[in-house]
């Protein structure tokens, strides 16, 4: 009893302030009996007569009294619109909605408290500016008129979708603000060349679009930082890519790559690199010193060999994903900044690993049936954290080298 009675001034606060809905509609912020008056006030066919209206989400909402619920409802989108007060006639407002086909209402409340209370209000809504737009898995071919109403577009969500090359895709250079722009799986076959005129963008994704190429206008869009073609089938790139030198992060997944592209030597920005799921064979270790990339992944790749390079050109690699790439040996020693390892599901015997600065490894899942016997080969002028011999489970993996003792190993994964 004590505690519901602690507990009722919250509950009665909840519940007054609870929004009201009307005929299923939005939440309703506001709502009265007005004179309305549409169009230019300057028209005399254009008289003031009484409606229900109601500001509700961010539309306002002007019906019939009688018929508020069921009747003809006429809806005025209000963000990007304009509120301004009329001098002409007291307490009086006028609402424009956004676009090219914009609407006004006139609407006269009866004393100046009211009039203030909806200036307040729909000025709030008004002010709003849609900049992050989801319409993905709708089944769309061309854009909605809607759209345009915003001009502060900036993050677009196109994903799974059918979008033309001849109508849908064009429309898009309307949004000059647009940073972000997702069109994966809308079964283009072709890079949409009208995207090059968006200069604005940051981040596209074309993945899953069956894409077999890519044209040299791509080089045109100097502001891209991320770029996603996973899930196409690329085998190369072109040379005119060396100048989109903001380029950090490039998606490269599951395509038909056959070595790394050595395009990307020369995109010295770039710090993640996903090559995984393509038709790498050979993964030569020296090619990657003019790499700048710091996180690589290579797994699923069906690598017969990894070939050695000098360590001290590779000192800029952190993150490497090896996994489910068939290996049966690996030496990264020359990794000397190496701090992540995942070879997770290969067919290992012999694993080599530098480190120095090693925080993470993981190789479970590299065999079965044999005892693992795991050697850390030290520096007696560090200090040695664990013991330099230790049975960790059981797998293929027959000798396991880490030289010289990680300091800063956290997580050591060599289950079975």
């Amino acid at each position: 009893m004590i505690l519901f009675c602690a507990m009722l001034p919250s509950c009665l606060s909840f519940l007054t302030g609870k929004p009201r809905s009307v005929g299923g509609s939005e939440r309703v912020q506001l709502s009265g009996v007005f004179n309305v008056r549409k169009g230019k006030l300057a028209l005399p066919v254009n008289r003031w007569s009484k409606r229900q209206v109601t500001l509700s989400g961010t539309c306002l909402i002007v019906s019939s009294v009688k018929h508020a619920h069921t009747g003809k409802m006429h809806i005025l989108p209000l963000i990007g619109g304009k509120v301004e007060e009329v001098k002409r006639h007291s307490h009086c407002l006028a609402f424009n909605s956004a676009g090219p086909q914009s609407q006004i209402y006139y609407v006269s409340y009866d004393s100046y408290a009211e009039h203030l209370r909806w200036h307040r209000m729909a000025s709030k809504i008004a002010s709003q500016r849609v900049n992050s737009v989801d319409l993905s898995c709708c089944s769309l071919e061309e854009l909605p008129s809607q759209l345009f109403y915003s001009q502060d577009l900036t993050h677009l969500n196109l994903k799974h979708n059918f979008m033309s090359l001849q109508k849908g895709v064009p429309a898009l250079t309307r949004f000059c603000k647009l940073r972000s722009l997702s069109l994966s799986n809308n079964a283009l076959s072709e890079f949409p060349l009208a995207l090059c005129d968006i200069t604005s963008l940051t981040e596209l994704n074309l993945s899953g679009n069956r894409l077999s190429c890519l044209p040299a206008e791509v080089a045109t869009m100097h502001n891209l930082q991320t770029l996603l073609l996973d899930g196409n089938i690329l085998s190369s790139l072109p040379a005119e890519m060396c100048s989109l030198e903001g380029l950090t992060y490039l998606g490269l997944s599951f395509n038909c790559f056959s070595g790394v592209p050595p395009i990307l030597e020369k995109l010295r920005g770039m710090d993640k690199l996903c090559l995984a799921g393509n038709r790498l064979s050979v993964l030569d270790m020296a090619a990657l010193q003019w790499l700048p990339a710091r996180y690589i992944d290579v797994r699923m790749n069906r690598l017969q060999n990894v070939t050695m390079a000098g360590s001290e050109q590779l000192l800029h690699i952190i993150q490497l994903d090896m996994r489910d790439a068939g290996l049966q040996k690996l030496d990264v020693s020359c990794l000397g900044k190496l701090e992540l390892l995942r070879c997770d599901r290969n067919c290992l015997s012999v694993l080599r690993v530098s480190g120095h600065a090693l925080k993470s490894l993981h190789a479970s899942h590299n065999g079965t049936d044999t005892l693992i016997i795991v050697r850390f080969k030290t520096d007696k002028a560090r200090h040695v954290a664990f013991t330099h011999t230790a049975v960790l489970g059981f797998a293929e993996l027959m000798q396991l080298e880490v030289q010289p003792v990680p300091e800063n190993l956290t997580v050591l994964d060599l289950c079975r």
